[in-house]
């Protein structure tokens, strides 16, 4: 909804190939996944859904740091964030998520690919993207 509203603007590109183009989009991904966090920190729900939220806005602020100087995959941090999670649930739990996890990494692969054929991000960019969001979801569900 957010990127329709700013497609509105003339100004905006959408295509974001500059990396001030990101920013807007960026900052209010962080500010809704904060609000989120903000209104279930007292619910009694489970914990994990609290720590992906407040992870998931701190990774997007991490995204928009790196951003203004080297063009980082949001897409791959995106795919890796969701690995992050279903593997740090799982390692928690003691669940096997077998089906979700090969599911979610053939996903990764095909758009990481994508986006190296299309020629918005070398591998570098690629591999840092999926890590950053792998690693800023995964260890703070699993430890806390």
């Amino acid at each position: 909804m957010t990127m329709a509203i700013l497609a509105l603007n003339p100004k905006f590109n959408y295509r974001m190939d500059k990396p001030t183009d990101r920013v807007l989009p960026l900052l209010f991904s962080a500010l809704f996944y904060y609000i989120g966090f903000y209104l279930f920190r007292n619910l009694n729900i489970m914990p994990v859904v609290k720590l992906f939220l407040i992870s998931s806005s701190l990774v997007i602020i991490v995204l928009l740091i790196i951003s203004f100087r080297w063009k980082i995959s949001i897409h791959l941090a995106s795919i890796g964030g969701i690995i992050g999670l279903l593997l740090a649930v799982s390692f928690r739990t003691g669940t096997n998520p077998l089906l979700l996890v090969t599911g979610a990494f053939l996903v990764a692969g095909i758009v990481g690919t994508a986006r190296i054929y299309l020629e918005k991000h070398n591998l570098i960019q690629v591999v840092a993207g999926f890590m950053l969001g792998f690693l800023g979801i995964f260890l703070p569900v699993f430890f806390l």
